[in-house]
């Protein structure tokens, strides 16, 4: 049991990294689609800014 419990929290620790990992990618992945969207929207409403 004593030698078990090191490996768990390992494992349990570097999913938890590659979740946020994951997470991050699919926020800015969703924030530049926003961007992407919204500059789309913007362009023809007023085209002397871009």
């Amino acid at each position: 049991k004593n030698v078990y419990c090191p490996s768990i929290f390992d494992f349990h620790k570097a999913s938890g990294v590659l979740g946020y990992f994951v997470n991050f990618g699919k926020w800015a992945r969703t924030m530049r689609r926003t961007s992407l969207v919204a500059r789309l929207i913007l362009k023809p409403s007023n085209p002397q800014e871009f």
